[in-house]
Parts: C-alpha cells; sequence; structure tokens
C-alpha cells in the first residue's frame, strides 16, 4: 500500500506539472518541427480496467464420511459459487519513443513514430467468487477463550472456497503509429492515432477448505479428530496478448536545453488474443473433485498521462 500512495503522489505532481508546463512553458519560444529522427523518453502513469468471472464447483462427498446429512440428501464438499469483479490497476514505468522526420509535406505533416514501454502493475488482488469464510480451520472459542465441549462440522470456522486472480506486477507494451502536428495557441500540438499491443500476465487460484464429518460419529462431536479437514489448492498462471487501437494527445511547452518537453494524454484499448478461459481442477484426500473457471474479459481499457522528453538541440 505505500508503494500505491507513493505512485498516487506522484501522480499529482506529475498532474500539477502539466498544468505549471502547459501553461508557462520552460522556454519563450518553442521549437518547430523537427527535420529529422527525434528520441524521446516518457513519464507515464495508467489506470487499467479489465472484468474477470469466476466459479468454483465441488462434487458430492464421498467415503469416508457421512455421505448423506440428517435429511438423507446427498452433500457437496461444498456449497456451488459464482461471481465477477473488476480489475482496476495503476502502472507506473517508463516509455521510449522514436518519431521520424515529415512523411509527406501534406496538412499536419505526418510522421512515423514507435513506441514501447515497461510498466509496474500496482493492481490489487480480487476475488470473482468467493463462498462462506475460508481461513484456519478451528473451533470457535467463548470469551473465555474455550472451545465449545459439542459441536457440529458446519461451526467449525475457516470453511469455504476462494477464487483469486492476481495481476503480475510487471508488463510490456508497444504501440506504432502516424503524428500529426497542428499550432495550437501558438504551441506545437500533435494527434497520434496508433495500434497498440499490451503483454499482461495473471495468476489464478482456487482454494477449498472443508471439514466433513466421519462415518460413526454421533450428531454432535467432541474433537476435529472425528472429522476429516480437506484443504485443496489449484492455482495456474498466464500470460495474456492484446492489440487494439489508441489515440494520444501531446502538447510541446517549451524547450529545456536540447530537450523538448511536452505533456500528454490517451486512451487506449486491447482485445485479447486467443482462449481467456482457464480451468483449474483438484481434489480432496477421498478423491472428490473440485473444479474453478476463471473467464477474462476480451478488452482491457487503459488511460494514461504523462511528461515525455524529446532530443531536439536548438
Amino acid at each position: 500500500m505505500k508503494c500505491v500512495h507513493r505512485i498516487q503522489i506522484l501522480a499529482i505532481l506529475i498532474t500539477s506539472l502539466q498544468a505549471l508546463i502547459a501553461g508557462q512553458g520552460f522556454a519563450e519560444d518553442v521549437q518547430a518541427e523537427p527535420t529529422q529522427w527525434s528520441v524521446g523518453i516518457g513519464i507515464p502513469i495508467g489506470l487499467q480496467i479489465n472484468d474477470v468471472k469466476a466459479n468454483s464447483r465441488t462434487g458430492f462427498i464421498g467415503s469416508p464420511s457421512r455421505v448423506f446429512d440428517d435429511l438423507g440428501q446427498l452433500q457437496f464438499v461444498r456449497s456451488w459459487s459464482t461471481g465477477d469483479s473488476r480489475v482496476t490497476g495503476v502502472t507506473f514505468g517508463g516509455d521510449l519513443e522514436i518519431v521520424s522526420p515529415t512523411v509527406f509535406d501534406v496538412l499536419g505533416q505526418p510522421k512515423f513514430f514507435a513506441r514501447s514501454a515497461l510498466e509496474m502493475n500496482l493492481a490489487a488482488d480480487t476475488k470473482p467468487a468467493t463462498e462462506g469464510g475460508i481461513g484456519p480451520v478451528r473451533l470457535p472459542t467463548n470469551a473465555a477463550g474455550e472451545p465449545p465441549p459439542t459441536f457440529t462440522v458446519n461451526s467449525v470456522l475457516g470453511q469455504g472456497t476462494e477464487a483469486l486472480h492476481k495481476v503480475h506486477r510487471l508488463q510490456v507494451r508497444v504501440g506504432a503509429g502516424m503524428a500529426f502536428s497542428f499550432v495550437f495557441n501558438d504551441r506545437p500540438i500533435r494527434i497520434k492515432p496508433s495500434i497498440e499491443y499490451l503483454r499482461h500476465g495473471t495468476e489464478m487460484r482456487g482454494a477449498v477448505n472443508a471439514v466433513i464429518q466421519l462415518p460413526g460419529t454421533p450428531p454432535l462431536l467432541t474433537s476435529l479428530s472425528q472429522t476429516r479437514i480437506e484443504e485443496v489448492r489449484t492455482t495456474a498462471k498466464r500470460t495474456f496478448h492484446g492489440i487494439g487501437p489508441g489515440l494520444e494527445l501531446e502538447l510541446e511547452t517549451g524547450q529545456l536545453g536540447p530537450l523538448a518537453v511536452t505533456v500528454y494524454g490517451g486512451f487506449r484499448a486491447y482485445r485479447f488474443l486467443g482462449t481467456r478461459d482457464e480451468k483449474l481442477k483438484g481434489q480432496t484426500s477421498a478423491g472428490e473433485p473440485v473444479e474453478f473457471e476463471f473467464e477474462i474479459d476480451k478488452w482491457l481499457y487503459r488511460a494514461d498521462t504523462g511528461l515525455r522528453f524529446r532530443w531536439q538541440p536548438e
């Protein structure tokens, strides 16, 4: 959380700097559009949004256990669950951009550009599907810290299911497109449509905790030794590749020595390629099946802002 707070502070500083730069500029005059290749280094801060669905399923309780409940009904290891969540991640990193000289001497002075970025994704872990209250399996206690003399399996704490989605911290972005230059308030402004690529890693985990009563035991138990405690864990890692359109608006604010300073903001959308589903399978010590299914939404959306310093000697 400290890292997130630092990023938030940095975002505020960059936004304030952008407002100051856009209003004042580092220099009274602004350089004309370069006629040679130029290289820029950017400091982007972004916000990414993506949806995740998940569900959990378990099989019927098998032996050794009381297969039927007190009403004579077959019992599942745990109740099934389903749900979805929105994954929101703040990103921070750096990008490198190369811009060509003017390609055609027409309105907008179009230029080719290409960029790549390496970033940290600070998205929090999400739990799109949960059931019960998974945690350490233990007996409840009274105010004196003593467990009850008798209990039922349903009163044991720590039982439940949990589907967890975790975003890898490191991600890569690449983009390429055309930059069209105009003049706004006596300053160069560039409109930059592009095709964008994102490499985005995730980890999906499923967990089940269940306490199952052993056969031949009375309805009211006196010890956890009269039960079968099951703790099932499954996990899978996936790397997703997304491609889609992007649009960036870049305003040149002035000259800082040999560096042209710009502020920019943009929006990008990535459609993930290939299958977006993941099925995790496990089983209890008695062979009862446990399954988790995850589905990642096909679109991830991103908005970002930042500063860019481009090598452009006077």
